[in-house]
């Protein structure tokens, strides 16, 4: 794991600017308030158990969402800390075992279902899932609304300061688009990063009941062209 965390550390010590990311927060270009949540904002949003020569699945997902009251003080030190206490907090998040502040419950909707997507699509357990995969946001800093749709110049300089690196660095089999904003993005600079992207809905909302196991069968059926049974032959 150490090249992987040496490659985010690259990542959580971005330079860019809010004049190069329009609104966005990022803890290394912010003044020095120091009671500002913001400034435990770093680039971040990336998890994975995997050396980069296993991963065949990258998952990429729109943007990180704001830090929480656990998280506040909690990214300090160096470029390589910071990365990875950020690994070891997904860990938490994912197995869950993540420790929050008294009276502060976290949202997993997002963490299950993509458990429970992928251990699906990949034939193996859910504790396995991570070893094959890497996620990661098109955008890596929190943006100043959740829910708004990311500022052109922000995913361009994202997508060519990180995300082609992390794709260059993994070198995935297929790409997990989640939300249409990501896949609309993907698809219109696919002729960079030369990966097939297949669309999968947000894992923080829920497919229908009734429609959830068609709707992943498709999709394994689809992703699983990309990996040539490859998935198998690691276990193995």
């Amino acid at each position: 794991m150490n090249q992987v965390i040496n490659f985010y550390a690259t990542v959580v010590n971005c330079k860019n600017s809010e004049r190069e990311c329009p609104n966005t927060l990022n803890m290394n270009r912010l003044n020095n308030e120091l009671n500002n949540p913001a400034l435990d904002s770093p680039p971040r949003g990336f998890y994975t158990e995997g050396n980069p020569e296993n991963i065949q699945v990258m998952l990429i997902a729109k943007n990180p969402g704001h830090i929480i009251n656990a998280e506040i003080g909690y990214y300090r030190g160096s470029p390589k800390d910071i990365a990875q206490k950020h690994i070891d907090w997904n860990r938490g998040l994912f197995t869950g075992n993540a420790t929050t502040k008294p009276g502060e419950k976290g949202n997993l909707v997002f963490h299950k279902n993509i458990l429970n997507y992928m251990s699906t699509i990949l034939d193996v357990d859910q504790g396995e899932v991570f070893k094959y995969c890497v996620l990661t946001n098109l955008v890596k800093c929190s943006t100043i609304g959740e829910q708004d749709k990311l500022k052109k110049n922000t995913i361009k300089n994202c997508f060519q300061c990180h995300l082609m690196r992390e794709m260059t660095f993994f070198n995935p089999k297929v790409i997990i688009a989640f939300g249409r904003e990501v896949e609309k993005f993907l698809h219109s600079y696919k002729s960079l990063h030369g990966k097939p992207v297949i669309y999968v809905k947000h894992p923080s909302y829920h497919y229908k009941k009734d429609e959830k196991d068609s709707k992943i069968v498709i999709i394994k059926s689809e992703i699983r062209k990309y990996l040539n049974l490859q998935i198998t032959e690691i276990i193995t």
